[in-house]
C-alpha cells in the first residue's frame, strides 16, 4: 500500500475545499479559492482540510502552513494520520537540507489563499505580476503523471466537445506512455509530463499583504475587460469577495464594478 494519497483524489480534494467543482473525477469545472491564513492565524477552513489531508497538527501555525505550502508541489499527502507526525518532521528537514526557504517565507505572509484548479496557462498569468507564490505544482513530479483537466463550466456549448476531445487525447497519450520504462528519471518525466495538455490543472498558494493585494487584483481588474484572461478575472473575484470577508480593507468584488 502506498504511503500517500492518489494523487488525483489529493487534487480534487483540494478544489472542493475550496468550492470548486470536480466531474468524473478527471475534469476540473470549477476551481477552488480558499482563505488559507489571516492576520488572526490560520482559518477554519484551512484546519480542517489539513486534517483531512493527514498532515501532522501538532506544529506551530507557521510550519502547518509551510508543509501544506511545500506538499502542493508535489501534491503528496500522508495516507493517514498515523504516519503524519514522522512524515511532517522528514518533510521539514528534507526542505531545510535541501535550502527550499519558499514556503516558510510565503507561510509567514498574510493573508494567504490557495488557488486549486486553475489551467496551467492561466497560472502563468496570474503569477506574470509577481505575485509571492509559495510552490507551483510541478511537472518534474509524478504528482502531473495523472493530472486533472480545466474545462469550461457544463452550460458552455464547447463543455461536451473539449470534454470527447480530452478523452481521446488522455487515452492515446496513455496508451503510448505505457510503452516507456516505468522507472523514469525525473528529467525524462518532466519532458513527458509537459506533453500533457496546456489545460492541466496547476495549484499554488499566494500571500501579501492588504495592499499587495488591492495593487494585484486591481492591475487585472480595472479597465482591462477585453486584455484579461476570463478564468483569471473570474478567479480574481472570487479572491476579493473572500479576502474582504476577513479584512475589510481589501477591496471587495463589487468595487471593480
Amino acid at each position: 500500500m502506498s504511503k500517500f494519497l492518489p494523487y488525483r483524489i489529493s487534487a480534487q480534494t483540494l478544489i472542493e475545499a475550496g468550492d470548486g467543482v470536480v466531474s468524473e473525477g478527471l475534469f476540473v469545472n470549477m476551481p477552488g479559492v480558499m482563505v488559507l491564513a489571516t492576520d488572526d492565524g490560520l482559518t477554519d477552513s484551512a484546519r480542517a482540510l489539513f486534517q483531512r489531508l493527514n498532515i501532522f497538527t501538532g506544529q506551530s501555525d507557521t510550519d502547518l502552513l509551510a508543509e501544506f505550502i511545500a506538499r502542493v508541489t508535489y501534491l503528496s499527502f500522508p495516507f493517514d494520520q498515523k504516519m503524519s507526525r514522522e512524515a511532517s518532521g522528514r518533510l521539514h528537514t528534507q526542505l531545510k537540507t535541501m535550502g527550499h526557504t519558499s514556503p516558510y517565507e510565503v507561510a509567514a505572509v498574510r493573508p494567504s489563499v490557495l488557488v486549486a484548479g486553475l489551467a496551467i496557462e492561466t497560472l502563468f498569468e496570474f503569477v506574470a505580476n509577481k505575485y509571492e507564490i509559495g510552490r507551483m505544482t510541478s511537472s518534474r513530479t509524478r504528482a502531473m503523471n495523472t493530472p486533472l483537466y480545466r474545462i469550461p463550466s457544463s452550460d458552455s456549448p464547447l463543455s461536451d466537445a473539449i470534454r470527447s476531445y480530452l478523452h481521446d487525447s488522455i487515452r492515446a497519450y496513455e496508451a503510448w506512455r505505457s510503452k516507456l520504462p516505468d522507472q523514469a528519471s525525473k528529467d525524462v518525466t518532466e519532458s513527458l509530463n509537459i506533453l500533457h495538455p496546456g489545460c492541466k490543472a496547476g495549484y499554488m498558494v499566494v500571500a501579501g499583504d492588504p495592499s499587495f493585494w488591492n495593487k494585484k487584483i486591481s492591475r487585472r481588474l480595472v479597465d482591462h475587460d477585453d486584455g484579461v484572461e476570463h478564468e483569471l478575472r473570474s478567479v480574481l473575484y472570487r479572491i476579493a469577495d473572500l479576502l474582504h470577508g476577513c479584512d475589510p480593507s481589501i477591496n471587495a468584488a463589487s468595487f471593480y464594478g
